[in-house]
């Protein structure tokens, strides 16, 4: 921004998306991004060894909590959006890199991608753990993700059972229509 630009008043207007239009003087828009304070966090419990089915089931329901602290927070969608993607079944955990993520969320900068995850971190929905792979005489690091929620539930945040359900509209008596 420019000094003309703020002798002018130009520096002072913004679209705002949610009424569409050209507003004026927005005092609650600063040009920074949102600072998230650290939430303690406990790790889900997911069925490592249990069934297929125990396991969509756990993450089913941990998906619509950490969904509501997000939506709470007024945070991103994208990178949980992919969650179930690249989800690793058999140990619970996410181990994919940056570039990964940020291709399946809509081909965004990894710049992007890191700074979402670690918003999610901050909120406490995932843990995220840092450690070193090697691979013959090289080393890589290395970056898990694992489910999580947050210490102290915030409020208006609606934790129910997630019955898994596919017998469609009608329930699982209803036949033939």
């Amino acid at each position: 921004m420019t000094a003309a630009h703020v002798k002018t008043g130009i520096a002072n207007i913004a679209f705002d998306p949610s009424i569409g239009e050209v507003v004026g003087d927005r005092p609650d828009w600063t040009g920074k991004r949102k600072a998230v304070d650290r939430k303690e966090r406990r790790h889900w419990q997911y069925p490592i060894n249990g069934t297929r089915k125990e396991q969509y089931a756990s993450f089913d329901a941990w998906h619509p909590i950490a969904m509501q602290i997000l939506h709470r927070e007024t945070s991103s969608f994208r990178c949980i959006a992919v969650f179930r993607s690249v989800f690793n079944w058999a140990s619970g955990t996410i181990e994919v890199s940056y570039a990964a993520f940020a291709h399946r969320g809509g081909c965004c900068s990894e710049k992007t991608i890191e700074r979402e995850l670690g918003i999610y971190e901050r909120l406490g929905i995932i843990i995220v753990e840092r450690g070193w792979r090697r691979l013959g005489d090289v080393r890589f690091r290395t970056r898990t993700l694992r489910l999580a929620l947050p210490e102290t539930m915030p409020i208006n945040v609606e934790i129910s059972d997630f019955e898994t359900d596919n017998s469609g509209p009608f329930g699982g008596d209803h036949e033939g229509e």
